[in-house]
């Protein structure tokens, strides 16, 4: 809170500070009208001027009345008496503790314990005086910068260290303690701050336990405490001072005067006011220019409707036709209603009651129902499990299908490679033609010699295209095969899986079943295993202030069966609770829960037997606590204290539960906070509003169960069943290992076939390269170039071979590449496989509890027969009366509407009818002269005249609101100059008076019309010669004491509990330095709930360590020191 509004807070009344604080929040004002501070306010010191004018003008007041000054010094010299003789009353909120300062600034370490009241630290320069102030500004929030230390935070840290730490404990006693029930008497805040530029606050109860780490919290905190740690008034260094008084212009002492008593912030949020008069005007004259034109459009209205007017003669004729036709139909209705009535009087004669023994089969029916339903959510659970593998399936199948684009890419380079291959084999045939042409020219021996060549070329050249497109299809082998391997291995792997989680399922079963073994032999195990060896070793204990209670839900137990499964999953936690008295036994209770691994939670308080019968719903609703039976007291109210159980309602049927929170719209029923149903759901609660969530189910053993035989009997069947489920999953893993086997044998015989066929291959392409060389030797010339067109064919066969192998190469990689995808597309199908057979389990035990529910509801169809078609024909004529008397409401009430008085019909509805549909024709001839209807003219003429009216009285609610808040203003404008006026007065009061102590003379100026401030000092040997000192003139000493005597004076206005000041008497002499102390001390001692922390580097021997005062003597500077020796500790 800062400490301008709490200055209104004070001068104004409640109502007017309702209005003023109007950026303020509602909770902000709440706190602050409820603050209860024993500190004197300046409401207190405004009575010590009981003749003080309200309506004093002060615009041109120069506050040079030396007579009214008179009276004021008189009035406080009197107050001052009163209060001289009593020493204020010590703050129980707000002040300081202690602070403590690690690796800040030249300290490595430096804890100070500071008195409520009086405080002077004092030591040799250089010995880190200056820091605590320092830590006091940056640990409350305060900027580095405001500290005149350093420019930022990172350079406040000590040299060497990389991380600084502050920690102040403030006082947190009393009425106006912020938080008690939380923060306990006292708060810590502690600010850490890092060469790294991060820094944060951590804010401590008493006993050290985290609170809340944010800025708000600690605004709110010094909010409460009227701590206002910027403000340059409160914590003042010895050079800002010496600025203040020197150097300064009177302007500038003018502006720090407003600005340390918050009475600019005040003037700044009344210029907004201003401004906001300022728009209204303008928006009342906009409003204003267009009046006339409303006005004038709705008197051309009300002269369209009263021509308009004179068609009415057949008006009033339509009007009696229908007020016979709205009557005429109601009569009709009549007759409808009459008939019905006679229907189901027929109906009710003939119902037969066989109610007796339905109910048996309904309640066995209710419950297979009930099954179905929890089958249902587990079902749609599954669904919505497998949508993201779903969305995963689709993702690896479109990078599958970009792949398989690919490949068909690469194929189509294939057949291109082919189709020019063949190209060259043809112009091969070709060239080869001609040679042999040319080669019947030569002899027969050589013709001969070169066809033998030529076959053995062409018998090798068959042989390796042989051998390559059997390379071909053995790859093509390989590839299936290692797409089985892939294949064989992820079904191993969902195997494998399924047999951990049938092996873990066997284990679980096994626990469950020990539990429910050990919960038979002793009940208290359901609440933990630990529980009886917790329950002995509180027995043994003698220590207790009162023994420990628990666990409570050994104290509880179900009176409805049915809502088992609900409650042991809402109140899980809360029956394994404890309950203790006070916090020693709960030290000693955690201990013992710590030496047994125990968790459950434990409830400190005191026993209260208070009444909660008001703050139960309506008897009709089932709430926890009526369902349950508890057998102590104690153990009830705790529930009902922590867990609300009286207020909490259980609906079996969720939609009902919908309906009854929903209530119309009018919020939850009374002393409703919240509803569950018997299915699992949780409908609506305070937090929250009306959403819907389920609720987590309990999976450990029963609680509140009582039949634990039966719970065996489900555990082991469903351990058999686990154990039957692993069996066959290892089956399968065996068979799964075998087909692998043999897939891996089959791919290294292919590979090894692969190999031999490439071997020989390159042997039969070295043969015909051989043969090719030999012929090209033994031909002519002209063969010869034949020939090396052929061979250059040839060359790019082998090129686009290459390049085929290259195809191929990419086509095997992106093949590689698909592989992953095809495995996890096929891990991810059968992950929704498995899940899809986990959903077909439950689906067959849905399908179980459907065919029960059949059963069930044939042996009930027995009992319900003939009631169901009697009760079938009784609804029906029942609905058929319903729907007509509404019908028959509905008519007559819009018969009402239309025409209240019941007229007598004369003709039949159709008649009517026609007529009025003939003189309807008429009327509309007549509008068409018109261009519109008599109801259109109406309307628009009563439009129009409305919004003239409206828009008139909107400008005179406007003109009004105006007035009101220009007189607000005023009002408060005067209260703030005679605030003004009131602090300006008694700081020149107080400046004369503090002066006057030490034989001085002098006086304060305000010219709040030029707003200045000027500041004048007649010093001893002044006295006599009527001549005042500038303070740019005075001594060191006397430059000092005239600023502690302003200090003094203004610091008499402030609401801060804490006073700081930095090395006060640098500049005084012994006697300057003695008076000063000595004043500063007795007006510590009359203040009420004020801390004030004094500065000096000189000796303090003058200064009398007592019970308010306590001297803190810091070491010569040696970096490092610990915790600071103090000459006075005394409280």
């Amino acid at each position: 809170m800062s400490s301008g509004k709490r200055t209104r807070k004070t001068i104004f009344s409640d109502s007017e500070v309702e209005e003023d604080t109007t950026t303020t929040t509602k909770a902000q004002r709440q706190t602050r009208a409820g603050s209860k501070r024993a500190r004197r306010s300046v409401t207190e010191e405004i009575r010590a001027f009981p003749d003080f004018p309200d309506d004093m003008d002060v615009e041109d007041d120069y506050m040079d009345d030396s007579e009214f000054d008179k009276e004021a010094a008189e009035e406080l010299e009197r107050t001052r008496s009163k209060r001289r003789s009593s020493v204020g009353v010590t703050a129980e909120s707000g002040v300081i503790e202690y602070i403590e300062l690690v690796h800040f600034m030249c300290h490595k370490f430096l804890k100070v314990n500071f008195g409520p009241k009086i405080n002077f630290i004092i030591g040799h320069n250089g010995s880190g005086k200056s820091a605590i102030l320092t830590g006091i500004t940056v640990c409350l929030g305060g900027k580095a910068n405001s500290t005149n230390r350093a420019s930022n935070l990172k350079s406040l840290i000590r040299e060497g260290a990389n991380v600084g730490q502050i920690t102040l404990k403030l006082r947190n006693r009393g009425s106006d303690a912020y938080r008690h029930d939380i923060y306990g008497d006292s708060i810590i805040v502690e600010r850490r701050i890092s060469r790294d530029g991060s820094n944060g606050y951590k804010i401590k109860t008493c006993e050290g336990k985290v609170v809340s780490g944010k800025r708000e919290e600690l605004n709110s905190i010094l909010d409460h405490m009227a701590i206002q740690v910027d403000n340059p008034m409160n914590v003042l260094s010895q050079d800002t001072a010496r600025q203040f008084l020197q150097s300064s212009s009177p302007e500038d002492k003018y502006k720090f005067f407003m600005k340390g008593t918050q009475l600019t912030q005040l003037s700044e949020d009344y210029e907004l006011i201003r401004e906001s008069i300022d728009t209204t005007q303008n928006i009342i004259k906009n409003k204003k220019e267009v009046l006339p034109y409303l006005h004038k459009q709705a008197r051309e209205a009300e002269a369209r409707f009263k021509d308009m007017e004179k068609a009415r003669e057949l008006e009033v004729l339509v009007s009696s036709l229908k007020d016979q036709m709205a009557w005429a139909q109601v009569e009709e209705k009549e007759k409808e209603v009459v008939d019905a009535e006679k229907n189901l009087h027929k109906a009710s004669r003939r119902i037969v009651t066989v109610q007796a023994n339905l109910d048996k089969e309904k309640m066995e029916l209710d419950r297979i129902n009930s099954a179905i339903t929890e089958l249902e959510q587990q079902y749609n659970q599954h669904v919505e499990a497998a949508q993201p593998l779903q969305n995963r399936k689709k993702e690896l199948q479109t990078r599958i299908r970009e792949k398989m684009n690919q490949l068909r890419e690469i194929s189509a380079d294939e057949r291109e490679i082919n189709e020019n291959i063949g190209n060259l084999r043809q112009s091969i045939e070709t060239y080869q033609v001609k040679i042999r042409e040319e080669t019947r020219k030569l002899q027969e021996n050589n013709r001969l010699k070169r066809d033998d060549t030529l076959n053995a070329i062409k018998i090798r050249e068959n042989e390796v295209e042989r051998l390559t497109q059997s390379n071909h299809e053995l790859q093509t082998k390989l590839e299936n095969l290692h797409e089985k391997r892939d294949h064989i291995r992820n079904e191993k792997y969902s195997i494998e899986n399924s047999i951990r989680n049938s092996r873990e399922q066997i284990i679980q079963y096994e626990n469950l079943k020990q539990q429910l073994e050990d919960q038979k032999i002793n009940r208290l195990k359901a609440f933990g295993p630990s529980i009886p060896d917790v329950l002995q070793a509180i027995d043994q204990v003698n220590s207790w202030h009162r023994k420990p209670i628990g666990p409570f839900g050994k104290y509880v137990s179900l009176k409805m069966p049915e809502w088992c499964n609900t409650l042991e999953s809402v109140l899980n936690t809360a029956l394994t609770a404890f309950a203790v008295c006070d916090y020693h036994d709960q030290k000693l209770l955690a201990d013992i829960m710590k030496r047994y691994y125990c968790n459950s939670p434990i409830i400190v308080g005191e026993d209260d037997n208070f009444d909660f019968s008001a703050g139960e719903p309506d008897g009709r609703f089932l709430t926890i606590l009526r369902a349950l039976q508890i057998n102590d007291e104690n153990v009830k109210r705790r529930l009902i204290t922590q867990y609300r159980i009286e207020s909490i309602i259980l609906i079996e049927n969720r939609a009902e539960a919908d309906r009854v929170m929903y209530n119309d719209g009018r919020g939850f029923p009374r002393n409703v906070d919240g509803c569950y149903t018997i299915d699992g759901f949780k409908v609506g609660h305070r937090g929250g509003g009306y959403s819907t969530q389920s609720i987590k189910t309990h999976r450990g053993p029963p609680i509140l169960a009582q039949d634990i035989d039966a719970q065996i009997r489900d555990a082991t069947r469903r351990h058999r069943d686990a154990s039957l489920l692993h069996a066959r999953y290892l089956s399968e893993s065996s068979k799964a290992d075998s087909e692998l086997n043999n897939v891996m044998a089959e791919q290294k015989q292919i590979q090894s076939e692969t190999t031999e066929n490439q071997r020989r291959g390159r042997e039969l392409n070295d043969e015909i390269i051989q043969l090719k060389d030999k012929l090209q030797d033994e031909e002519p010339a002209n063969i010869a170039a034949l020939e090396d067109a052929v061979r250059e064919a040839e060359q790019q066969i082998t090129q686009y071979k290459i390049n085929y192998s290259s195809l191929q190469e990419q086509k095997i990689s992106i093949n590689q590449e698909q592989i992953p995808l095809v495995n996890e597309s096929e891990k991810v199908s059968d992950r929704l496989v498995a899940m899809a057979e986990e959903s077909h389990v439950i689906n067959r035990k849905f399908e179980e509890q459907v065919s029960l529910r059949v059963t069930f509801a044939n042996n009930k169809a027995h009992w319900e027969g003939k009631l169901a078609i009697e009760q079938e024909k009784i609804d029906s004529a029942e609905k058929e009366l319903r729907d007509k008397k509404i019908i028959l409401e509905d008519w007559t009430k819009q018969a009402v509407d239309y025409c209240p008085e019941r007229v007598e019909v004369t003709k039949p509805a159709k008649e009517l009818d026609r007529e009025i549909k003939q003189i309807g024709i008429r009327l509309h001839e007549r509008e068409r002269e018109h261009g519109v209807s008599l109801e259109e003219i109406a309307s628009d003429m009563k439009a129009r005249r409305d919004a003239y009216r409206n828009a008139k009285r909107e400008i005179e609610h406007m003109e009004r609101f105006l007035r009101d808040l220009k007189v607000a203003l005023q009002s408060r404008m005067l209260k703030w100059r005679n605030f003004r006026t009131y602090i300006s007065l008694r700081a020149r009061s107080q400046f004369s008076f503090q002066l006057s102590k030490r034989g001085y003379a002098g006086k304060l100026s305000f010219d709040h019309k030029l707003k200045k401030l000027a500041l004048r000092v007649q010093v001893d040997e002044q006295m006599n010669q009527c001549t005042d000192k500038d303070p740019k003139s005075l001594s060191g000493g006397e430059k000092s004491f005239s600023t502690i005597c302003l200090l003094l004076a203004l610091w008499e206005a402030m609401g801060c509990p804490i006073r700081c000041l930095d090395e006060f008497d640098v500049f005084m002499d012994a006697v300057n330095r003695r008076i000063s102390m000595k004043m500063m001390i007795e007006t510590a001692r009359e203040a009420d709930c004020t801390q004030y922390i004094l500065i000096t580097p000189q000796d303090a021997s003058s200064v009398s360590p007592g019970p308010d005062v306590r001297v803190h003597r810091l070491q010569d500077p040696e970096r490092g020191q610990g915790i600071l020796d103090e000459t006075n500790e005394t409280n």
